[in-house]
């Protein structure tokens, strides 16, 4: 079984002038949002069937300040080892063929992968994995998906046997 979210960074600051992209970082809401939906991510995933997977793997996200802080924020609540994330410079600003290449490349002992990255190939991924319509995934929304017996070479050919998606906007059910 693989199970795989992938999140939209959290809302960013718009940084100084002139800095670079790839320097910006969280604005105060984008903290808040983290933390919560990290906090909530993990609630799910505890009321999850048995079969799921528990222990997270492995958490990838582009090398940009606003991933890594998303990703800082899930690891703090799945006890993941901050030191073992993941930075993936093709990520950044990525399309979605690189997305699915980086997902069909991954080692198959893995079993639970978190992944942080950008729009719009956030949202042209969320749509192509999964059976929704989201017109645009919002800062720190998070799609879970859940396969049963495929290998990671095997995703975006294969629908989820489960999934759903949640955001900072939605109420938590």
């Amino acid at each position: 079984m693989k199970q795989l979210i992938l999140v939209r960074h959290a809302k960013a600051g718009w940084g100084a002038t002139g800095a670079p992209d790839i320097d910006r970082a969280l604005s105060n809401q984008g903290e808040i949002d983290a933390k919560t939906m990290a906090g909530r991510m993990i609630l799910r995933i505890s009321f999850s069937p048995p079969k799921v997977p528990q222990r997270l793997d492995r958490i990838i996200c582009s090398p940009a300040k606003r991933t890594q802080s998303t990703a800082r924020a899930i690891a703090a609540n799945a006890n993941y080892p901050v030191a073992n994330i993941e930075l993936d410079k093709n990520l950044y600003l990525a399309d979605l063929d690189t997305w699915l290449e980086t997902i069909q490349c991954l080692p198959d002992e893995l079993q639970f992968v978190v992944m942080v990255g950008h729009n719009p190939a956030i949202t042209e991924l969320v749509n192509h994995l999964s059976g929704l319509n989201i017109p645009a995934v919002v800062p720190c929304g998070m799609l879970y998906l859940q396969f049963d017996d495929i290998k990671w070479a095997d995703i975006g050919t294969v629908k989820p046997e489960s999934e759903f998606f949640d955001s900072p906007q939605l109420p938590l059910s």
